[in-house]
């Protein structure tokens, strides 16, 4: 997926994704292989989500 903004404390992004998939959309520069994440309490996702085209 490719980040395209962020809205808030919500992330807009292209591409597909999974029910249950997780981004890191914070600090992903610095991310390199075995880098461990750590998720941080966010709200609930909306249930509506559409596609952009």
């Amino acid at each position: 997926v490719e980040l395209v903004r962020m809205a808030g404390a919500r992330a807009v992004v292209r591409g597909e994704l999974a029910a249950g998939e997780k981004v890191i959309v914070d600090g992903a520069q610095r991310v390199t292989e075995g880098t461990r994440a750590v998720e941080r309490n966010q709200p609930p996702a909306p249930q509506h989500v559409s596609s952009a085209q």
